[in-house]
């Protein structure tokens, strides 16, 4: 039974995990104690949890024989990218800046970074120490546009496209949403930024 639980959730953290470089899993017996017919097929679940977890129990059911729970602890190793150097608060992070190293992931957040190339370019939104591991939280992409700035505000439908001269009212990134301030109509609309004074 526990050579079954086993591959039930290597299959499992194969189908979540298909890049996983690492598997480590160690499944409870069930209790000597007890007096249990062998179970040939044993209906195999997930109990309590809908993905694969650093502890997870699983629901055995032998037809009307017996129902077990049967507890794993799991270990889940990929790369993840973290810093080579302390950096500051708002600095564009290069590539010489961050490498990956194995980590257990399912002790970390589901937004980690699996390649530097995911890091390279974007901007800090807090200071970090060596070896911070990044998650999507810490960064935003470059501002291409800054409050007060002129810029051109383009509204397309099928082949019609309008440009119209606006003033930026917020200071954003390529594809954050922004208001901006039609100067023509004097008018406050969101817009999308595209592109350096573009929106």
């Amino acid at each position: 039974l526990v050579q079954q639980v086993e591959g039930f959730l290597l299959e499992q953290i194969d189908e979540s995990y298909p890049e996983a470089m690492e598997v480590n899993l160690t499944v409870r017996p069930p209790d000597t104690r007890l007096k249990l017919d062998e179970c040939v097929e044993p209906k195999l679940s997930l109990h309590g949890a809908d993905q694969i977890r650093s502890r997870v129990l699983v629901r055995a059911e032998c037809t009307d024989t017996f129902v077990l729970h049967l507890a794993a602890n799991i270990e889940v190793k990929q790369p993840v990218v973290v810093t080579t150097t302390a950096v500051s608060r708002q600095s564009v992070l290069r590539a010489d800046q961050l490498e990956t190293e194995t980590v257990n992931i399912l002790a970390m957040s589901r937004q980690y970074l699996q390649a530097t190339e995911e890091a390279t370019g974007k901007v800090l939104t807090r200071s970090v120490r060596a070896g911070t591991q990044l998650t999507v939280g810490m960064l935003k992409n470059p501002d291409l546009v800054s409050r007060g700035d002129s810029v051109v505000i383009i509204a397309s439908r099928g082949e019609l496209v309008v440009r119209m001269p606006g003033v930026a009212m917020a200071t954003g990134g390529m594809g954050e949403q922004i208001n901006v301030r039609n100067e023509s109509s004097d008018r406050v609309v969101k817009g999308w930024i595209k592109g350096p004074g573009e929106v």
